[in-house]
């Protein structure tokens, strides 16, 4: 995971694949995911504060993807504080 993560933060043209391959990989983990899941929404908080509006985009996606997999592993009030995260960001100039 730590590999995948740290992957992830190479988004470039590839960005949707390396997307796609990451979502991939939490969900096939599942639960075993857990101990990780903090350390993803905080690389997804930063990826959220990117100038860059295609990084904020797959940052956003990201959330989608492995909402799934927070719910399984009873992280409600992390998926609640991202859900806080996304609304804060409606407002600003966010695609």
């Amino acid at each position: 995971v730590d590999a995948s993560l740290t992957g992830s933060n190479a988004f470039g043209k590839e960005g949707q694949v390396m997307l796609d391959g990451f979502g991939t990989v939490v969900n096939a983990l599942g639960e075993r995911c857990k101990p990780y899941l903090k350390q993803i929404a905080g690389t997804i908080k930063w990826r959220l504060n990117n100038k860059a509006p295609s990084v904020r985009m797959q940052a956003a996606d990201l959330i989608g993807r492995i909402a799934i997999v927070m719910k399984a592993c009873s992280e409600d009030q992390l998926m609640g504080h991202m859900g806080v995260v996304l609304y804060e960001y409606l407002g600003e100039e966010y695609p």
